[in-house]
């Protein structure tokens, strides 16, 4: 498994303590299994305070990351590869064959799992067939129209999740404002974004989330597990 210095591997993590640790055992975990896996780590500087087995990491970007729940919408476009995939700091890479991640995109230029309504957080769902495409796993190329909108994706949180502005911007509930999938899901269903989107294939093997039943996984073992962190 060569390394592919166009290719790579992006986790963020900020505000709490527990993202960067669990980013620091999930990049372990994909050392162990794609040792040449080139991993960049965006995160604020106070987090680095006291976190060991850093040098997991190939590169750890902190200079403007905002302290924000959110942040990772801040940094996707700011991916130092030309292939990149995103990793919830949430998961644990289970299998070898995470070294193939970046042949899924093919002529995409992004591809998703997809969401379980039986495994959703009602709080954070909506009951749309487009609502489906799953923010924790995710791989993109670098062409100029989908970095504008992983920038608008940062944009829609940064700007409308206020309550009085979301209400007036958006015809959807608005428990839906503090939830990253939802301004995925408005982007995806409601704007001219001209990107050819898609999914993993057997995607619920490259996204198993807690409480996903065995059967998703179409006979074959897990390459991503998702144990999603609760606050």
């Amino acid at each position: 498994m060569a390394r592919k210095p166009n290719n790579g591997f992006v986790y963020i993590a900020t505000v709490n303590k527990r993202y960067i640790l669990s980013a620091v055992n999930s990049a372990e975990t994909l050392r162990d299994h794609y040792p040449d896996a080139n991993i960049t780590l965006f995160t604020t500087p106070d987090m680095l305070d006291g976190v060991v087995d850093l040098e997991v990491f190939d590169t750890i970007i902190t200079d403007g990351v905002p302290a924000d729940k959110r942040a990772k919408l801040w940094a996707l476009d700011k991916t130092p590869y030309k292939t990149t995939a995103y990793l919830d700091a949430d998961t644990i890479v289970v299998s070898d064959e995470i070294s193939s991640i970046f042949d899924q995109l093919g002529d995409r230029d992004i591809i998703f799992t997809k969401i379980r309504k039986y495994n959703s957080n009602p709080k954070g769902f909506i009951d749309d067939p487009e609502y489906i495409r799953h923010g924790g796993v995710f791989v993109y190329n670098n062409k100029a129209k989908t970095l504008r909108f992983m920038q608008s994706w940062w944009n829609l949180w940064l700007t409308t999740r206020a309550t009085s502005v979301f209400v007036n911007t958006y015809d959807y509930p608005a428990k839906m404002k503090e939830w990253d999938q939802f301004y995925l899901f408005y982007l995806a269903k409601h704007t001219n974004h001209k990107l050819n989107l898609g999914f993993f294939d057997t995607d619920a093997r490259w996204n198993f989330v807690r409480g996903y039943l065995r059967s998703e996984l179409g006979g074959l073992p897990p390459i991503i597990e998702h144990y999603t962190i609760d606050f």
